[in-house]
């Protein structure tokens, strides 16, 4: 862990408890019914800890636990939140590739009609591998339209399946998440060689450690911060960044400088 230096950097700001002083975007939020969860999800309270931590945006999909739901539902939440803070919340549209007769017209309703940001995958929740030929009309479109897609990574396998995709698709941008759950040598070697595939943090277990070994061995430019709320807490992973032995430049990449150029964002 850094010794504090002075109040006003990112490690003496978060010691207060005070907004980091840079833009921050968490890569990977959810929304939706709260089933099991401790906090408040309404769009107010979700406001009120990103400004107490200073971030400026949430990319957001719909919480996986609430089964039983349409599809379009999920995507539904998340226009919600999008809806009412365009400023502050991104969304990225949730497909199932087991219902492939659903996904074109799904994908034109999220960005055509709800104005969504990005795709988000979830390999662990529908058991289609993210080499299938069913995403072959995501990747293309994200690639066309040079969209991100944050997919849910657990397994070393699933890490290499979708470091193959992002070599093959150069034009869209492919977040990693939970990056470290499984080999991080693993995570570190995709992603050095597939310059379109960026390692994101969010990981209960992940450590300071971890952050400074992505940003040594692949480069603070592929790194982003994501917490997983409302999951977890964004106070307690943004901890990691802000402890790292890093440089605060390279913090302010991994934490939203990053983010902000992949999601076409302009610095207020």
């Amino acid at each position: 862990m850094t010794a504090p230096t002075s109040p006003d950097s990112i490690l003496g700001r978060a010691l207060a408890g005070r907004p980091l002083g840079v833009p921050v975007v968490d890569c990977h939020g959810h929304v939706g019914p709260s089933r099991g969860i401790d906090r408040d999800p309404s769009i107010e309270a979700m406001l009120g800890l990103m400004d107490a931590i200073g971030i400026t945006h949430s990319a957001i999909s719909g919480l996986m636990f609430a089964t039983g739901v349409r599809l379009e539902t999920m995507n539904d939440w998340v226009a919600e939140f999008v809806r009412a803070r365009p400023d502050r919340f991104l969304g990225y549209c949730y497909l199932n590739p087991n219902y492939p007769e659903m996904l074109e017209a799904e994908i034109e309703r999220c960005f055509d009609d709800l104005g969504f940001a990005g795709f988000k995958l979830h390999v662990d929740w529908n058991g289609y591998p993210y080499d299938g030929e069913r995403y072959r009309v995501v990747y293309e479109y994200a690639a066309a339209r040079r969209l991100p897609i944050l997919a849910h990574t657990w397994g070393d396998d699933v890490v290499r399946r979708l470091a193959a995709m992002a070599r093959a698709y150069p034009g869209a941008t492919f977040l990693a998440g939970h990056s470290g759950a499984g080999d991080i040598e693993i995570n570190i070697e995709e992603a050095r060689r597939t310059p379109n595939l960026f390692l994101e943090l969010t990981y209960s277990a992940g450590t300071p450690w971890d952050v400074e070994r992505f940003v040594r061995e692949v480069g603070a430019k592929r790194v982003v911060w994501g917490s997983d709320s409302i999951l977890f807490a964004q106070s307690h992973q943004v901890g990691k960044v802000a402890v790292a032995n890093l440089s605060e430049a390279d913090k302010a990449l991994t934490l939203g400088g990053n983010a902000m150029r992949i999601f076409g964002l302009q610095r207020e």
